[in-house]
């Protein structure tokens, strides 16, 4: 499988180093050419997507991330959070947006949060809507090292060239017609796990029709990662809206 590598100053401040997954995604696509690639076929049971890209422009990113923000169901999430000491990174956040049949328009806005004190562990509130829905998960990421004995529920990835371990928590939404209502909590299928398995696995698909059509070319191969990455997102966020 192709890889996407990124070297990373040594200088950043603790914390960074649990939210390198997003940093690996967000650096293998490009402002300028997205569009040459159509998305690359997902696993055979996986939603069909169309369109499937990122969000990049700096005013409609900041809109999503701060929407995201406030949203009373990451709210919701982050005080029941098993863990204290989050530092929001928002500068980090990731934004795709796509299309499925007899779904229509989809998005996931992913909000990256590192842990004081432990720079191999980062937070992920993942707000996926469409469907007339919305819903947020909570999940956690251990990465270059095992979990403790006391840090059970994890499972591990495999994430760009390294080996992550992942632990979805609750999800929760808004009852239909209910804006003003309070989150309620659901058994939904885990949508970061389907991110830590679609998204690299779209990333290496898109790359490898890019090599197809434009051989030796990095560049090329870094669009189509992002294009393949961004429709592995978007599938993820239809089976969990539709909780499959």
């Amino acid at each position: 499988m192709r890889r996407v590598h990124l070297e990373v100053s040594r200088g950043l401040v603790a914390g960074v180093a649990a939210v390198l997954p997003l940093l690996l995604l967000t650096s293998a696509c490009s402002n300028k050419g997205e569009r040459r690639i159509a998305a690359p076929d997902l696993p055979s049971d996986a939603p069909q997507v169309s369109g499937a890209r990122w969000v990049w422009e700096p005013a409609a990113l900041a809109g999503a991330v701060q929407a995201a923000g406030r949203n009373p169901l990451v709210q919701r999430a982050l005080s029941q959070a098993p863990i204290a000491g989050l530092k929001p990174r928002f500068d980090l956040a990731v934004r795709a947006v796509g299309e499925v049949e007899d779904m229509g328009p989809l998005g996931l806005t992913i909000l990256p949060f590192a842990v004081n004190g432990d720079p191999t562990r980062a937070v992920f509130v993942s707000v996926a809507e469409g469907n007339d829905q919305q819903a947020a998960e909570f999940a956690e990421m251990i990465m270059g090292r095992e979990p403790n004995a006391d840090e059970i529920g994890y499972h591990s990835v495999v994430w760009g060239n390294q080996i992550a371990w992942v632990r979805s928590g609750d999800a929760w939404v808004l009852p239909a017609g209910g804006a003003h209502q309070a989150p309620v909590r659901r058994q939904w299928t885990k949508l970061f796990d389907c991110i830590a398995q679609r998204m690299p696995t779209g990333c290496a698909a898109g790359a490898t029709i890019a090599e197809e059509l434009v051989p030796g070319s990095p560049h090329a191969a870094a669009i189509g990662c992002g294009i393949g990455a961004a429709a592995g997102g978007v599938s993820c966020v239809a089976d969990f809206l539709r909780d499959k």
